[in-house]
């Protein structure tokens, strides 16, 4: 990463704040981080996200769930198999109502097609970290779904646990470079974790809420309605609903 220094610990340290070098080095400001670490904001109406982050080899699996400007929990586990993972998020997807769960398929691909076979595949999307962005500013996906979590903190107003290993996860990103080809780019986990000791699986587990957009199950009702002619443009350009014959 050029001259930029990364001094974490293999182990988390016991104070928060001895984990950076710096503001202006990490993708994430520590400080907006901190702030959403005792942030008190809800968003009841955003449709619920599920972001799953499984297990590399030594690393951990984790789960993130954001709803709008609030992520209400976030889970991990430190040794977890493919099918086990499967029925954890089916019976997560059951539990809260999730309206839309993505997950990293670079070792996902088990979980995702178990998923699949149980039902799910409605609720359930699987994403490429190195697969093409929807935005072709960013040189891939990954890149893509950190920096739209960078804007989500950099915005402000939004709520995260008050969690150590999270902070740590999503400050341990550095800043993003241009590629050779011009497009935003950021190290990968492989090279995160040579210079930290450690893979950020809680940053990516939350950067994964942000994948592709999900509307709320009110907009979609909504939508549905309109394309079934149930809703109809009135002389005003407001929306009004038809009369049954």
């Amino acid at each position: 990463f050029g001259d930029r220094v990364w001094k974490f610990s293999q182990e988390y340290p016991s104070c928060v704040d001895d984990a950076f070098v710096g503001s202006g080095v990490s993708l994430i400001s520590n400080e907006k981080i901190q702030a959403a670490r005792i942030s008190k904001k809800k968003d009841m109406r955003a449709p619920l996200i599920m972001g799953i982050d499984p297990a590399r080899t030594g690393d951990r699996t984790s789960i993130a769930f954001r709803r709008g400007r609030e992520v209400p929990k976030i889970l991990k586990w430190e040794f977890m198999d493919e099918m086990k993972l499967a029925g954890i998020v089916a019976d997560l997807i059951r539990k809260y109502d999730v309206d839309k769960a993505f997950i990293d398929v670079g070792y996902g691909h088990g979980t995702l097609d178990r998923l699949n076979e149980l039902g799910y595949s409605s609720k359930i999307m699987g994403v490429h970290f190195s697969h093409s962005p929807l935005d072709d500013t960013y040189l891939n996906k990954r890149a893509e779904m950190w920096c739209l979590m960078r804007k989500w903190f950099h915005d402000g107003g939004v709520n995260i646990p008050d969690n150590n290993e999270l902070n740590i996860d999503l400050a341990s990103c550095p800043d993003f470079e241009p590629s050779s080809n011009g497009k935003i780019k950021l190290p990968s986990k492989k090279d995160i974790r040579k210079v930290s000791g450690f893979s950020p699986d809680m940053g990516d587990a939350l950067a994964l809420t942000f994948a592709y957009p999900v509307f709320s199950k009110e907009i979609m009702e909504r939508t549905q309605n309109f394309s079934r002619g149930g809703l109809s443009q009135s002389s005003s350009g407001g929306l009004r609903r038809k009369k049954r014959a």
